[in-house]
């Protein structure tokens, strides 16, 4: 049994060969680095080093180098076992630090056993004295040699993000679906530098393709390729089974990708599903890599990351379709309701002016002739016009909510306050009411609509504190972060609060039509315009002493963030 220190930054490499090593009754001892590595050595003083070579802190030529330089350790023999060199290069470097055994990843667990028992037997010379000024340029050169490649291969990375970053804002937007397939299928060629591309769409119960876009293949070749071909073979399975597929080496009759007739042969082959995470559209297809005879796992992950944008776009420029299919439904309803609401505002008003006026003139012309009863009748008649009359002005109000544009500005709301409870105070001047405007934030909304919303909510509170010898009713207003909030309170006859959220309702109505006149509307279009500004509303009360309602509009500060 041998002491075998394995130096890799991978943990999968050191497990890999640890796992294999140690099967076969060796002592394994692992390290992440050159730098852990020369301590374990010095520690341990292991028969054998496995070391990387391209490794942070310490690699593995300086490794060697310090090994060589202690003479406890110097003689202990060492592995390279790396991916990131041609092996002739690394060989070669090996060579000059006195290493000469060298594995390439990946390579087969046998080669590795029989490289590793070679090593141990010392089948090959002791390791030369290092020529420090050669070892130290032909290092510089081969370390030089690698970052330049891997500057190449960022620059190529970071091109091939680029693109995809493009790719994603050019198409962010475009949702006519033939631009966007065919804006793909040439992208994703281009990143994966495959000879061809096409994409293609499912049709309705998966009978053959509704769309077929391609790039890469001459006019004459695309005209021959049919869409109403069923997929078969890879494709279908792509497409079903929601998995990518790859296959390299195939014949100049191969049949198996599913691809249309007449499409150009190949001999390299990948495709992804286009799929968003609720449904499949179709998939996305490569065929032969240009300087390679096969796609990578890389180019896989790309390809699938296009797709799995594209599956995204298809979604989006769906449900953008049935939206706009949606809004036109929806204008030509809005168009509907107001030539209702024209009629209604029209046609309902006349009939209704016309038994109003036909009462009062029955009561003037003929009154002593009906009698009391019949002039009773003819109140209630007259009544239940108006009534009507009420609730068709303010049906069509608040029908006409959603549609009025808001004019917001600020402006003091008690002053507003005391503007309308004039009017309304005035309407009945036998009454003893009294309105306390106490001091509150001014509020920023559209002054019009808020006004109504105080109409409302006082006229509420004059109506229902009808059965009060002296009412009083009380505005304040508190601010907070986001908002103010305001609140008109009475004490009037209240309500039970396991009605609350019946309140707000459309023609919810808490108390009975003999007992306070109404329509049920109003506090429908007090919570509609409070909303329309971004606010909330709610209410508190108690039977017989009367009710609070609240009312809270965004600051102006809301509302530029």
């Amino acid at each position: 049994m041998a002491t075998i220190l394995v130096v890799d930054d991978t943990a999968g490499n050191r497990d890999v060969l640890t796992c294999l090593l140690k099967h076969r009754g060796h002592r394994m001892l692992e390290a992440s680095d050159g730098v852990d590595a020369l301590i374990t050595a010095r520690a341990e003083r292991p028969d054998l080093v496995i070391a990387d070579i391209l490794m942070p802190t310490m690699d593995g030529f300086e490794l060697v180098r310090r090994l060589r330089l202690e003479p406890e350790i110097a003689a202990t023999p060492v592995v390279f076992y790396t991916a990131n060199y041609h092996r002739d290069e690394a060989r070669a470097l090996a060579e000059s630090c006195g290493v000469r055994h060298l594995l390439t990843k990946p390579e087969q667990p046998e080669v590795i056993l029989d490289t590793v028992a070679r090593a141990l037997r010392g089948d090959t010379a002791a390791p030369p004295p290092l020529e420090e000024e050669a070892f130290e340029r032909e290092h510089l050169r081969l370390l030089t040699d690698q970052l330049a490649r891997k500057a190449g291969e960022l620059e190529s990375a970071n091109e091939k993000l680029q693109a995809l970053v493009d790719l994603g804002q050019q198409l962010g937007t475009e949702l006519e679906p033939l631009r966007l397939l065919e804006q793909y299928c040439n992208a994703g060629r281009n990143l994966l530098g495959a000879s061809t591309a096409a994409v293609g769409m499912l049709a309705a119960g998966g009978g053959g393709l509704r769309h077929l876009l391609t790039s890469g293949i001459d006019r004459n070749s695309r005209a021959g390729l049919s869409a109403a071909d069923r997929s078969g073979g890879a494709l279908e399975r792509v497409a079903s089974e929601r998995t990518p597929y790859r296959a390299h080496h195939l014949g100049p009759d191969e049949g198996t990708t599913g691809l249309p007739a007449g499409y150009p042969p190949a001999t390299s082959f990948m495709a992804v599903p286009v799929a968003s995470p609720s449904r499949v559209f179709g998939w996305l297809a490569f065929t032969d890599r240009i300087g390679a005879d096969r796609f990578s796992d890389a180019d896989e992950r790309l390809a699938m990351s296009l797709a799995a944008e594209l599956g995204i776009a298809c979604e989006n420029a769906e449900r953008f379709l049935a939206l706009e299919h949606r809004a036109v439904e929806l204008e030509n309803a809005v168009k509907e309701l107001e030539a209702f609401s024209y009629s209604v505002s029209h046609d309902l008003r006349a009939p209704l002016r016309a038994i109003h006026g036909f009462a009062a003139a029955l009561k003037e012309d003929c009154g002593a002739a009906l009698g009391e009863e019949g002039g009773r009748y003819l109140e209630i008649m007259s009544k239940s016009a108006r009534n009507m009359g009420r609730l068709i002005d303010d049906l069509l109000a608040f029908s006409r909510l959603g549609r009025q544009s808001l004019a917001s500005e600020t402006f003091d709301l008690g002053e507003l306050a005391r503007s309308v409870f004039a009017e309304l105070a005035a309407a009945e001047p036998e009454r003893r009411i009294e309105l306390k405007v106490k001091p509150m934030p001014a509020a920023y909304g559209d002054p019009s609509m808020v006004r109504q919303v105080l109409q409302n909510l006082l006229g509420n509170a004059v109506k229902f504190t009808g059965g009060r010898e002296r009412a009083l009713i009380t505005l304040s207003g508190t601010h907070s972060e986001r908002e103010v909030v305001y609140t008109v309170t009475d004490n009037g006859a209240g309500f039970d609060m396991k009605y609350v959220d019946k309140l707000f309702g459309v023609f919810q109505r808490l108390h009975a039509p003999d007992e306070f006149e109404g329509t049920g509307i109003g506090l429908s279009i007090v919570r509609r315009i409070v909303h329309r500004h971004g606010g909330r509303t709610w209410a508190i009360g108690e039977p017989g002493k009367g009710a609070g309602f609240y009312f809270a509009l965004p600051c102006e500060e809301s509302y530029a963030a």
